[in-house]
């Protein structure tokens, strides 16, 4: 089975909206160098989920709607005011993933995308040209 329309899109959006959390770091404060091996290692790890992702793993799919609801859960912190989510670049950040999870939660359930993620073992190790 050929990869569906929009993979590659999806795919590009979620690398993109990864990589935003790297610039909303406040470089200015005393946690700076922390919270920023916190997000590298954190982003590793979804970009190893978003190559499974491309690469068709159902696991990888799950994951992935797994972390858009948390995304659109995130949007609580909207208005708190005890958070870093006060910031323009941060709420920037909250909506554009957010708006792609709906999509991902509603993309990733049509039957033909799911077919695609569910296909059988055999079917994964022939190779696509």
């Amino acid at each position: 089975m050929n990869r569906p329309k929009g993979l590659l899109l999806t795919t590009t959006v979620l690398v993109v909206c990864n990589t935003l959390g790297w610039l909303v770091i406040d470089y200015t404060s005393s946690y700076a160098a922390t919270v920023f091996l916190v997000v590298t290692l954190l982003a590793a790890v979804e970009y190893a989920v978003i190559y499974f992702y491309w690469k068709g793993k159902n696991w990888a799919r799950i994951l992935i709607l797994i972390g858009s609801f948390c995304s659109i859960f995130n949007l609580r912190y909207w208005n708190a005011p005890h958070t870093m989510f006060l910031t323009v670049p941060n709420r920037v950040m909250l909506a554009a993933n957010a708006v792609t999870s709906l999509f991902l939660i509603y993309w990733l359930n049509t039957s033909e995308i799911k077919a695609f993620f569910k296909r059988s073992k055999k079917a994964q190790s022939i190779p696509a040209l």
